[in-house]
This record gives structure tokens, sequence and C-alpha cells, in this order.
């Protein structure tokens, strides 16, 4: 498979990779991106920092089969990137996905283990059947203040996650919905609607082997099923470990369709100009309360 990195390196004796940028404007084809990449053996550890993917006007639908959409072996968009039995910092990487259409995984930051902090996605625009979106992620480590921002766009995607772990801790990271289209990736590929799309602010693929804390999901543009979300419904997490406290879902605007929302211990409500009495805020299947407090502004 055919890849492109702005910088690698194999840190045997510890590492750096870091400042890197991969700019694409234009064209069509395949391939995996990274900012930044490293290998690293078990007795030493790496940096990969500040690296950036910036991808415009390209088309990558085209030659792949709808098979190859859930095989993560293809097309990966990774701002940094580190792997092998090493330990890692991977920090402050960014992906920015402007225009064209895309096929892939998109990572902010990701590493086999180590400590995953403050990396980024921010999607503004274009085409994707992104099976799956993280602004950080670790098989095994700690998650931190990891960043997914959707402001535009048609989305076909199965899975968000501010922060993710398959054990570890994840914290204080963030998916914010600023706008665009949402549908889960088989609608959006084969036109039909088999499943939900699910937001996590932060998850751990092994809930008891894990902690997700004080991570944020905000809202703040209106959206239905209808209008802005083509599935048989979304669910929204704050976490889903064992351990989970202090998850926060902000609103500020109204939402209808949600099939479900789970494990946030903060909520709050910011009224946008123009609610009535009567009006419908939040319309939701099922609501998970956990010790959850509620708080109400911009009511006059």
């Amino acid at each position: 498979m055919p890849t492109l990195d702005g910088g690698e390196g194999y840190a045997s004796n510890g590492g750096k990779v870091s400042d890197n940028n991969v700019i694409i404007n234009g064209g069509r084809g395949w391939c995996s991106f990274y900012g930044g990449y490293m290998i690293c053996n078990a007795e030493n550890s790496g940096t990969v920092s500040g690296n950036i993917v910036d991808v415009s006007n390209i088309d990558f639908t085209y030659g792949a089969s709808y098979e190859e959409i859930g095989n993560t072996s293809y097309r990966l968009y990774c701002g940094g990137f580190a792997t092998g039995s090493g330990n890692y910092v991977v920090s402050d990487n960014e992906v920015l996905i402007k225009s064209g259409n895309h096929i892939g995984y998109i990572y902010g930051g990701f590493s086999s283990s180590g400590s995953i902090k403050n990396n980024s996605v921010i999607i503004s625009g274009g085409g994707y059947i992104c099976v799956r979106i993280y602004g950080g992620s670790t098989y095994n480590g700690e998650v931190k203040n990891n960043n997914v921002e959707i402001n535009g766009g048609s989305l076909g995607v199965r899975n968000i996650y501010g922060g993710y772990a398959n054990k570890g801790i994840v914290s204080e990271n963030v998916v914010t919905y600023k706008g665009g289209m949402i549908s889960n990736w088989a609608a959006y590929t084969y036109g039909t609607m088999p499943g939900n799309c699910d937001i996590y602010g932060g998850y751990v693929e092994y809930p008891d082997q894990g902690i997700t804390n004080n991570n944020v999901v905000n809202i703040e543009k209106y959206f239905t099923p209808n209008n802005n979300f083509s599935c048989d419904g979304i669910n929204i997490y704050g976490g889903n470990g064992t351990s989970s406290a202090g998850n926060t879902l902000n609103i500020k605007d109204k939402i209808n369709g949600i099939h479900s929302i789970n494990k946030f211990q903060i909520m709050n409500f910011t009224f946008p100009m123009g609610v009535a009495a009567g009006d419908v805020i939040l319309s939701a299947n099922i609501v998970n309360f956990d010790n959850t407090t509620i708080n109400v502004s911009g009511v006059t």
C-alpha cells in the first residue's frame, strides 16, 4: 500500500520525529498519510510531536472497493503515528481535512503504548467514508486532552472518539459538532441504514481495565435525523469505563432524534436565541443518568 509521511524515524536509542508537514492539494488515488512516523524497540522510547497532515481537493475514493473501507490496512490519515514495543509520547499532532472525497481511518495521534496528548482532528468540508475517527488512540497508556471537531462536510462514520484506549486512562478529551452531515458509514456507502453512529468523549475497549473521566462532548449546532443525520440513531457517551466520572455534555442548540445519551455526570443546556415556550430542546429515546447534574442557562 502506498504511504506518504512528512517525517520518519527508527528510535533504536530513543528519538524524536517532530514539526513535519504533509500538505496535499489536488489529485486522486489511494494512499496513507502520516505527518510523523516512528518505530521503537522494547528498550527505548520516542517522541512524535507537532506534525500536521493537511488535505484538500483530492479524490481518494478512486480505485477503492467497498470491502476496503472496513480494513484498517487501507488509507490511514494520521498526524502522529508510533508503533513497535517501545514507550512513546505522541503529542500536538493534527489532521486537517478541508475538502475532497476520502476513505479511511483518521487519527490525530496514535501509539501502540505510552502517552497520547493534545492531538486533534478537524474536519471542515468534503465527503468522507471515515469508518472511525480518533482524536488520540493507544493500545495501552494515557490518552488525554485530544480533540475531534466537525465543522462541515458529509461523513459516513461508525464511531467518533475524542480519546480511545484498549486499556488505560482516557481523560479530558473532547468531541465537538458544529455542522455537517453525518451518517452511518455503510448507509453512506451502500444506501442502507444498518446501524447507529456512536460518539464517545472517552472510550476504553475493556471497561474494567480503564478509566474514562472528565471527557466532553459539545453539540453546538442543531441537527435532526431528517436534516443533518441519516442513520437509525445516534448514541452519545461521556465515557464507558467502569470508573467514569466528571464527563460533560454541553448542548447549545436543539437536538432531535438522539437514540441514547449515556455516562454523563454533568449536562449543560444553553438555550439558543429564539427558543419559545413549548419548544423541544432535546429528544432522545434513552437517557441513562449517572448521578447527573443538570445545568440550564439562557432562559428568559
